[in-house]
């Protein structure tokens, strides 16, 4: 799952359910030069936590937990460009635009 804002896009290993409440997504969120973890729980906002990480950037420099949720996320969309946007092969710009260019083309098919 993926979703933009202003100056990043988010990059969602897919909705978990808690045993205890809401569901929840985990995963990170890429923003112009630096990565970083990202959560959103039920329909409220999503906020990043953790230690940023300057992009480009090597995997093995990514906690445990972000390289599974990156794994988890590449498994349910294995033509994502976050991995390409990690590692310096495409620069934000142009993600960002591709997938504003998406959601704005999804908007006016279903209006």
């Amino acid at each position: 799952m993926k979703r933009f804002g202003e100056g990043y896009i988010d990059y969602y290993q897919g909705v978990q359910a808690s045993r205890r409440g809401p569901y929840y997504s985990f995963g990170i969120r890429v923003e112009t030069n630096r990565a970083v973890a990202v959560i959103k729980i039920a329909d409220g906002q999503a906020f990043t936590f953790g230690e940023h990480y300057p992009l480009p950037l090597t995997l093995g420099s990514l906690p445990t937990y972000l390289r599974i949720a990156l794994a988890r996320h590449l498994q349910q969309s294995p033509t994502s460009d976050i991995l390409d946007l990690l590692i310096g092969a495409k620069v934000f710009g142009e993600a960002f635009r591709s997938t504003r260019s998406k959601a704005d083309n999804a908007k006016a098919t279903s209006a």
